[in-house]
């Protein structure tokens, strides 16, 4: 795995679809959805979806 910026107790890398179980695992607990309420996801291919959505913003420098 590739990090673009690494310390003793962080790693940041880019966010890949990979990372889509995982995201929404996280997105059905109750405490993320306390602090983040309008962002959960119906299933994993939504999720992907959020992700290329992000991905996309991010590689062409554009606010979501």
């Amino acid at each position: 795995m590739e990090y673009i910026f690494e310390t003793e107790h962080l790693k940041i890398r880019k966010f890949g679809l990979d990372d889509a179980q995982c995201l929404y695992k996280n997105h059905l607990e109750e405490e993320v959805k306390k602090w983040i309420p309008n962002e959960s996801y119906a299933d994993i291919e939504e999720t992907k979806e959020a992700i290329n959505f992000y991905i996309d913003c991010v590689n062409n420098q554009h606010l979501p």
